[in-house]
């Protein structure tokens, strides 16, 4: 047998090693109504990163009917019980795509004064990181850092509202439901954030300052964010 002038048996096995295989194939995944890069990546057991690297995405901004690839998931993912969403399948606040339903008596104990947490807008997928800078019957918060303070207004389209929006506040490896507005007001610590004032997150039975009493927009907020409604 004539062997081939410059390839030894260790180069034929380097090569061999190098092709793709079937356990390295890419799935797709078609997003539906509701769908966010976090929830998806999630499901799929991958960072939000791979899934916008795979995909060549400039943002966190997906849309229905959009199809996306899912790196490191076999061609027949889907069809062994992924997320899709139809008739007999759960809709994306019902599935992992949500946080724990917890009592303010319990978050603030946890997401104390001065504690940083990254929270995740579920509407867009969109996260940023905040710091707790008081409040007594629910969380004031700022946005980091300017950057922060960019996504935040990206989520809000670039408006600042008091609009409650489903969120997930991700601190101390816990994932908690929780919903937030919008309007940069009060009381501000971070000067160089580009956020004139904090803003405000509420969790379950959270109260608002003024009143003293429970926002039934916020606290229908944070269901969602629970995947309760």
């Amino acid at each position: 047998m004539r062997r081939l002038k410059g390839i030894t048996a260790l180069g034929i096995i380097g090569i061999l090693l190098v092709l793709p295989s079937a356990a390295a194939a890419t799935a797709t995944y078609e997003v539906n109504s509701g769908d966010t890069l976090w929830g998806i990546a999630r499901n799929y057991n991958i960072s939000v990163d791979e899934l916008t690297h795979a995909n060549g995405l400039s943002s966190d901004i997906i849309h229905p009917g959009q199809v996306l690839k899912v790196p490191g998931s076999s061609p027949e993912s889907q069809d062994k019980g992924e997320p899709t969403q139809g008739e007999g399948n759960p809709s994306p606040w019902e599935t992992a795509d949500h946080g724990e339903y917890l009592d303010w008596s319990e978050v603030k104990n946890i997401y104390n004064v001065g504690d940083t947490a990254t929270v995740t807008d579920l509407s867009s997928g969109l996260s940023f990181t905040v710091q707790r800078n008081g409040g007594s019957v629910h969380a004031d918060s700022e946005p980091l850092t300017a950057e922060d303070t960019a996504v935040m207004n990206q989520i809000y389209g670039g408006s600042w509202s008091w609009e409650s929006k489903p969120i997930i506040v991700s601190i101390n490896e816990q994932d908690i439901a929780a919903a937030m507005n919008g309007m940069p007001h009060g009381r501000q610590n971070i000067r160089d954030n580009n956020f004139s004032g904090h803003f405000c997150i509420h969790f379950k039975d959270s109260r608002n300052h003024s009143t003293n009493r429970i926002n039934p927009h916020h606290q229908d907020s944070v269901k969602k964010a629970a995947g309760i409604n």
